[in-house]
């Protein structure tokens, strides 16, 4: 038997560290199905939308049952290795580096078992590096936080608009300095599309923040004020597109309100509003004549949904990001390590858990095993 130990809780509380707890099990390697694959982890992000889903604000949680409890498993995004392969299996080698490919699989584990041939997701994960290929260049730190926001901003640039291969087209978005923000910059970067970030002003960081993002690919940043501006709205930013000949065709919105009033705006004839976030219940807002006179589509975008409605979409979006960070195409977006020894006991690992969820408001959190 192999031991484990998982992050999971039975309630939902606004204060997730009362709710959370940690789960000791077993697997069985020496009689594994024909059709399983046993796992082991090697990193777990810590995202905004797995506390939510804890607090009881998102989706519903998937039950399931660790030695003998119906329990709630914490995350939703996960890089794992492979330990063990039934017989069936074919496709997958042991110690290939894989993720799972529909979320509420409950990623915060040291251990894990997956079934192949069930109806969801007949082939559950999806292969981010080969064990058997000795050339690939893909490292823990970008294989580790590839399975949300690098798909969330592949599939936002690629699934609604038509660019310009030349340069001429811009994407504003707000939220500028996200991680899926930065992600969408290196890959229109990439791409050849133009970007306007919008970023909230007034941070003692503001400097160092708009040039890391100059340097991740965008071509303006702006803050809020200015985005929100009739000055922006009527003569800046339609001078820039008049300086590139090209359309402002895509708006990504996370925000909400007044932020994403101004993205409406800014939008050129037949342009997309895509909203993938809320950080405010604020009501977007825009006349009719904008409706009618530019002609403005506006959409809602869940990688979640995307992938439960095409399975095989994420499978091609993960290949084509593995492709990018293997060309050097694609950098991963710096986030803080909280390492955790494989074995050491189960009360240091909720306590590592608890650290990186308390650190993860102010940056990007990831838990690393070690063997």
């Amino acid at each position: 038997m192999t031991n484990g130990v998982a992050i999971t809780y039975t309630s939902h509380d606004l204060d997730v560290s009362k709710v959370l707890q940690v789960t000791e099990f077993e697997i069985d390697l020496v009689n594994l199905e024909p059709n399983q694959v046993a796992l082991q982890a090697l990193a777990n992000p810590i995202n905004p939308s797995d506390l939510l889903q804890i607090k009881g604000v998102y989706t519903t949680p998937k039950t399931q049952q660790l030695s003998g409890k119906d329990v709630h498993i914490g995350g939703n995004e996960g890089l794992f290795k492979i330990l063990k392969i039934g017989k069936d299996i074919s496709g997958f080698n042991e110690n290939d580096w894989v993720i799972t490919k529909l979320s509420n699989f409950g990623t915060w584990r040291s251990h894990a078992i997956v079934t192949f041939g069930n109806e969801e997701a007949p082939v559950p994960i999806i292969k981010v590096k080969d064990s058997l290929r000795k050339d690939s260049k893909l490292t823990i730190a970008e294989a580790g936080t590839i399975g949300v926001n690098p798909p969330t901003a592949y599939q936002l640039l690629q699934n609604y608009v038509k660019f310009s291969p030349t340069g001429e087209d811009w994407v504003i978005q707000n939220a500028g300095a996200s991680q899926v923000s930065k992600f969408v910059l290196q890959l229109a970067k990439h791409w050849k599309i133009n970007v306007i970030s919008v970023i909230r002003g007034g941070k003692p960081n503001q400097k160092a923040k708009e040039e890391e993002l100059y340097a991740l690919g965008a071509t303006k940043v702006i803050t809020e004020e200015q985005s929100q501006s009739e000055e922006y709205k009527t003569k800046i930013i339609p001078g820039w597109l008049k300086e590139t000949g090209g359309k402002l065709k895509l708006a990504l919105n996370s925000v909400g309100g007044a932020s994403t009033n101004a993205l409406i705006d800014h939008l050129s004839t037949d342009g997309y509003l895509v909203s993938y976030g809320q950080m405010t219940t604020d009501p977007i807002q825009y006349t009719s004549a904008l409706q009618l006179y530019k002609n403005l589509t506006t959409k809602a975008y869940w990688l979640t949904r995307n992938t439960y409605e095409d399975p095989e979409s994420k499978t091609r979006t993960i290949d084509s990001l593995v492709e990018l960070y293997e060309s050097g195409d694609l950098q991963p977006v710096s986030y803080s390590q909280v390492e955790y020894k494989l074995g050491d006991s189960s009360s240091d690992y909720l306590k590592r858990f608890l650290n990186a969820i308390e650190n993860s408001s102010s940056d990007k959190n990831v838990v690393i095993y070690k063997d």
